[in-house]
């Protein structure tokens, strides 16, 4: 990547026709927060009747910083995140509590507003890159048209240093259409487009599920290094939480819709507090092998000792979560009270950023407790 690149793709933004032509440069600077939900709520309407499908959410992102939203398959990460851009807006969805992205109130600016934002201020890279490429436009006419709607021959330069910039060089010609591309290519095609307009926030949902594991590297790396260079944030939506310790500050924790723990990856990780982040980090094949390297003792020893283990039981539906800890019923230490009492969330006063407490959790009997049986 060179700054002559960097200028092609700048220029072109700054001087397409129309408004939200690039991000508000000021939000990557702002000293608060990026983005900031405080007891954040989803409803879904369904068959006539209101289903909480994410309840209770307090998150904050500042500028350039990076969060992993992880857990099951139905945990409620997509439907968080979408909710958190607003993409999922109107229809079946009902939004409560407060959200707000620099000082714009998410949950009160018109359909307009949230329109500029989009693609402008905030971009979203989707698990299937194919479902954002016209498999009937070429390639390289769709990222000039992502980057200031128009095509010509400066738009075609600046489009070229912007595929330059994901490795695509040389790769992706006059005539190259997303089919003759490989899922790993599709994709940073996909990132590129999204990083098109430079939002100050990326979310991507899953970006590389898809993808075998040398890819994922590559499409990680490239998020990392993209949102460094560009101060940017970045919301990234796995259910690998090896996927997340290696791209992340911070990590949220997801169970049947709720953020059941949070906090900077490392300590979560390593020192998690909420019974379900322990099961989570001991059933991660990814983990045991990243910790063989980083206690430095042999990975056969370190495989043996935390011999990966499986978590009993299934999500319970969005719709019908059990009374008490949603966790209780497939948690080995969980007794009367979890069963039938939320627990509350603990804040850890050894643990803050800009003043604010950021390693959370609610658990009953928190791992570090003496063990214990049920």
């Amino acid at each position: 990547m060179t700054d002559d690149a960097d200028s092609k793709v700048l220029n072109v933004i700054d001087k397409a026709d129309g408004k939200g032509a690039g991000r508000d440069r000021s939000l990557a600077e702002r000293e608060g927060p990026l983005l900031q939900a405080v007891d954040f709520g989803v409803k879904l309407n369904s068959g006539g009747r209101e289903v909480s499908v994410v309840r209770g959410v307090n998150l904050s992102l500042d500028p350039g910083e990076r969060l992993g939203v992880v857990g099951e398959t139905g945990s409620g990460k997509t439907v968080l995140t979408r909710s958190l851009i607003q993409i999922n807006r109107g229809g079946l969805f009902t939004f409560s509590g407060s959200l707000r992205f620099g000082d714009i109130d998410l949950l009160a600016v018109s359909e307009k507003q949230l329109r500029s934002l989009w693609g402008s201020d905030i971009g979203l890279v989707t698990q299937n890159p194919m479902t954002a490429l016209n498999p009937v436009v070429p390639v390289i006419k769709q990222v000039e048209e992502a980057l200031c709607g128009r095509r010509d021959r400066r738009s075609r330069a600046a489009a070229e240093a912007l595929l330059g910039q994901v490795s695509l060089d040389g790769v992706v010609g006059k005539r190259t259409y997303s089919w003759e591309l490989s899922g790993g290519m599709s994709q940073r095609v996909a990132i590129a487009m999204t990083l098109a307009r430079n939002p100050s926030l990326l979310v991507a949902d899953e970006p590389t599920t898809a993808l075998d594991v040398t890819v994922q590297d590559r499409v990680l790396s490239l998020l990392v290094r993209e949102t460094l260079r560009r101060s940017m944030a970045l919301i990234l939506v796995s259910h690998d939480l090896g996927v997340v310790s290696q791209v992340c500050h911070v990590v949220a924790v997801m169970y049947a819709g709720t953020v059941v723990e949070s906090g900077p990856t490392h300590e979560v990780i390593n020192s998690p507090k909420m019974r379900y982040t322990e099961a989570l980090v001991a059933a991660s094949p990814a983990l045991a092998v990243q910790g063989s390297r980083v206690d430095g003792k042999p990975g056969e020893e370190l495989r043996k000792r935390l011999a990966l283990r499986t978590i009993e039981g299934s999500l319970p539906s969005l719709g019908s979560v059990p009374e008490g800890c949603p966790f209780a019923p497939r948690c080995s230490f969980a007794d009367f009270r979890c069963h039938k009492e939320v627990p509350p969330v603990t804040r850890l006063a050894t643990s803050s950023r800009r003043g604010r407490p950021i390693h959370q959790f609610a658990c009953w009997h928190p791992a570090g407790e003496k063990e214990r049986t049920a």
